[in-house]
């Protein structure tokens, strides 16, 4: 994708369009990411774990990754993140499927326990989830509060978390897809009983800018937001982040057509 052209050539005639040059450089560089969860261990070519001293560290078995934070105490955590940092959703749309085999966790209160996926700042350390202080990033969790279930998106900015969209359900989830870009998100979900049909909405408190360091890498996790009932636990069979190439190629074909209706008058006249 880094060296993306598109050649026309008829009877002479040529049009190169590079990506680059059409301001898709974001697209170009986007980074993706797949994983099933296969073996016995948590990948660290594309992950890197963490967890704090009442969790459980990160594990796959039987292609699953198992978060698991044990302690019901406020600030405990349990995550991946990924090594690369090009998951920059300001620049080109992106495309974030996980599948989920299992959550845990509750709380009676208005604190949460959250198994959450994010697009955040802080690489090699804690993703800013719970440590609100340091970090930015868009998140979405499937969350426990209240003794109910919520899908709960929002952002978090300088210590201040922002929820966009909250929507409680009953049920099981058992996928989602969360379309990520620079003015807002939808997210569908697969599963069975009252769950949502799609959930959407813009961000708030939250630019590029506010981003140290240009980083965005992606964080699959769970936390207690608060001190909760039980831990917060969850095993997920997968997740992809891509990004989408319809915001790129629509255009494209766009000024493609442009350029075979240039030239078919251009032979008509001759």
């Amino acid at each position: 994708m880094k060296n993306l052209y598109l050649a026309l050539r008829n009877v002479g005639s040529t049009l190169t369009i590079s990506m680059a040059a059409l301001g898709f450089q974001g697209m170009a560089n986007a980074a993706s990411l797949t994983d099933d969860f296969p073996g016995s261990s948590v990948n660290t070519s594309i992950w890197t774990p963490a967890n704090s001293g009442g969790a459980l560290a990160p594990s796959v078995g039987g292609g699953d990754l198992t978060l698991d934070v044990t302690s019901p105490s406020s600030n405990q955590r349990s995550f991946v993140q990924s090594n690369d940092s090009d998951f920059n959703f300001f620049s080109s749309t992106l495309s974030a499927t996980v599948t989920v085999s299992a959550i845990g966790g509750s709380s009676s209160d208005s604190n949460t326990a959250d198994r959450f996926l994010m697009i955040t700042d802080a690489g090699g350390g804690d993703p800013g989830y719970l440590n609100t202080a340091a970090g930015r990033a868009t998140f979405v969790s499937l969350a426990n509060r209240n003794g109910a279930e919520h899908v709960v998106v929002g952002s978090i900015n300088g210590g201040i978390i922002t929820e966009t969209s909250d929507v409680t359900y009953t049920g099981t989830i058992a996928s989602y897809t969360w379309d990520i870009d620079n003015a807002g998100y939808s997210l569908s979900f697969t599963g069975s009983g009252d769950l949502p049909s799609t959930i959407s909405g813009s961000w708030s408190g939250i630019a590029e800018g506010d981003f140290s360091g240009g980083n965005f890498f992606v964080s699959l996790g769970v936390s207690n937001r608060g001190t909760i009932d039980v831990g917060s636990s969850a095993s997920y069979g997968s997740i992809s982040v891509i990004p989408e190439p319809a915001s790129v190629m629509l255009p494209v074909a766009a000024l493609v057509f442009v350029f075979v209706r240039m030239n078919h008058k251009r032979k008509g006249k001759a």
